[in-house]
Parts: C-alpha cells; structure tokens; sequence
C-alpha cells in the first residue's frame, strides 16, 4: 500500500526538480487556470506543456516541458491517492472490527491497482517511444505525462465519490 505512494513521491520529486529547468516558458498557472475554468478536466492535458513547447522546440525542451507538466498531474494523483488510502483504511478497520474476512481490503487492493498501473503506464509509453524514429524521448515523455494526468484524474474522481463530490 505504501509503495504506490513512495513510487508516486519517488518520481514526482526528480520531476518537480525537472519542471524547475524546463525554463521560463514553463507556466504551472496555465495548468491550473485550464482547469477552474473547464467542464471537462481532461480537456486540459497538454495544455501548460504546449504552451511551453511553443512553435520550434527542441526534443530536450519538449521532454523538458512534458516532464514539467507530468510532475504537477503527480502532484495531483498523490494527494487524491492519499485521500483514498485514508479512506480504504477506515473502511478495512470497520471491516476487521465488523468481524468480516481481511480478504478484499481496499487497501490491498488499492495498491495492488497502483502498482499495476505503473508497470502499464512504464510500458505502453516505453513501447510507444519504440515506435518513433525520431524525437522519442519526447514522445514518451508526453506519454507518461498524458497517463499520468488520466490517472491523476481517476484517482481526483474517486476521492471525489468518496468525499461526496460530483468532480474533482
């Protein structure tokens, strides 16, 4: 259980420090002002890295910008994912206390879902990148950013139901 969130810590933290060198083009308010305004979070993925990348990027700048957005979409997806961890552990106590089968905790399953959709998303973006010629590192980059977003969003969703929200 607590493997997610120290894989999701692990990695937001060298990419936070990224998103510091993606240059002043790196706007995290572009981000955020996409999404007070939006009917549909999704539509704002992208959004503060193609500001960044402008018209003639480079492959590092673009990565740069990618790794800048991902960070803060990591930034999101641990905070909603320690949200759902306290939640599933007052569920799994209620549970234990109840007298029911430790089988089937949220939190175990929680995790096991976290971990999963690392290895999915390291591989579909790996795999992708495979496919390009050129510009591949930034190709995956933006892959692993726009992943990582979806999943942040998921897990906003989630947290939202269990907090009694209608969105994140």
């Amino acid at each position: 259980m607590r493997a997610g969130a120290l894989l999701l810590i692990g990695l937001a933290a060298p990419l936070a420090a990224q998103a510091q060198g993606a240059g002043a083009d790196f706007d995290p308010a572009a981000l955020e002002s996409c999404l007070s305004g939006a009917d549909d979070p999704a539509s704002c993925i992208g959004k503060a890295a193609q500001q960044c990348i402008g018209d003639a990027a480079s492959v590092q700048d673009r990565r740069a910008c990618y790794d800048a957005e991902r960070a803060l979409w990591s930034d999101r997806a641990a905070t909603a994912l320690d949200s759902l961890r306290r939640a599933a552990a007052a569920s799994d106590a209620a549970k234990i206390a109840a007298g029911k089968s430790p089988s089937g905790l949220q939190g175990a399953q929680l995790g096991e879902a976290e971990a999963a959709w690392a290895r999915y998303r390291d591989g579909a973006c790996a795999y992708g990148a495979a496919l390009q010629s050129e510009g591949a590192e930034a190709e995956e980059a933006g892959c692993l950013m726009r992943k990582t977003a979806e999943h942040a969003l998921e897990l906003q969703s989630w947290a939202g139901l269990l907090a009694g929200e209608a969105r994140p």
